[in-house]
């Protein structure tokens, strides 16, 4: 994780030119929001962090491995890792409710914008680091942070969620919705209603 928190304040500094930045972060990018707050406690003002738990329970952990069985097979086919991604992404409800035409173009560009080894890389690089192990650095940050899950997540649990909550500090104030790990897609109106809300009152 520490590559990819120099790489964020590197665009930060050089490429923006800014001295304190809001973050929007979602998934990978809000354990990366959150190990920079941890690193760099000045440096970002607000951090709106959707999908991070405290650390990836069994299931999670069942998953990324399966990820990487399938990033480090022969071939270029990126399909199955897509659908597995899709499927543990979205909740049974928001899958239903699009047509297989509709989720094979999200498939297909999936394949088209990745490759196996840059994701094989990148769930290398941070499979084995959970918040948990920074959110002490982060709550003495100068960040203030609101978290959001979706309650049928099964990559970041609200369980884990709420965890990782009470440790920065924060209390019961989680903002729960229905939906899976990408609640912001499965709910992006009231998400973007919440999100707008945090920053302008912060």
């Amino acid at each position: 994780m520490t590559r990819q928190t120099k790489d964020f304040e590197i665009i930060v500094e050089t490429v923006f030119q800014c001295k304190k930045v809001d973050v929007i972060g979602f998934s990978l990018g809000a354990r990366i929001a959150l190990a920079t707050i941890a690193r760099n406690p000045k440096l970002i003002r607000n951090a709106h962090l959707t999908g991070i738990p405290a650390e990836r329970d069994g299931m999670a952990k069942i998953l990324l491995s399966s990820w990487e069985n399938m990033l480090s097979a022969d071939g270029k086919d990126l399909e199955p890792f897509a659908l597995s991604i899709l499927n543990t992404s979205f909740s049974k409800q928001f899958m239903e409710m699009n047509d297989e035409a509709k989720v094979m173009t999200w498939i297909d560009q999936i394949c088209a914008n990745n490759q196996k080894l840059g994701l094989l890389r990148l769930l290398q690089q941070t499979k084995s680091v959970d918040p948990i192990g920074f959110a002490a650095e982060a709550k003495t940050s100068e960040t203030k942070i609101q978290l959001a899950v979706g309650d049928d997540d099964v990559i970041s649990t609200p369980k884990q969620v709420d965890r990782l909550s009470q440790e920065l500090g924060l209390g019961n104030s989680v903002q729960h919705y229905k939906g899976g790990h990408a609640v912001l897609n499965e709910n992006p109106r009231e998400w973007r209603k919440d999100v707008l809300a945090f920053l302008n009152k912060a």
